[in-house]
């Protein structure tokens, strides 16, 4: 899924897993796709300009628009999308 941001966003630039990692203030209009699951405490890894960040689940839903899903289906970042349901399965 790809999105848009429509409000700046914090995320953490992690090297080696940990989520110890400095944080970096991600710009309106940057665009980000999820490449993994939602894990355990929310947290989604994106890749935004050729570097992997991760971000809170919640603060990408309700800062950024969805603008692209497995082929380009468009909408709004806070509706039951994949993401969403991702962080569900994980909390089963």
């Amino acid at each position: 899924m790809t999105y848009r941001l429509t409000a700046p966003l914090t995320a953490i630039k992690d090297s080696d897993g940990d989520y110890r990692g400095v944080l970096v203030s991600m710009p309106v209009g940057s665009t980000v796709q999820v490449v993994g699951d939602v894990d355990e405490i929310g947290l989604v890894n994106v890749s935004c300009d050729g570097e992997i960040v991760c971000m809170f689940r919640e603060d990408l839903e309700e800062r950024a628009d969805l603008v692209g899903i497995d082929g380009g289906a468009s909408g709004d970042a806070s509706g039951n999308d994949s993401l969403t349901e991702s962080a569900s399965d994980s909390e089963r």
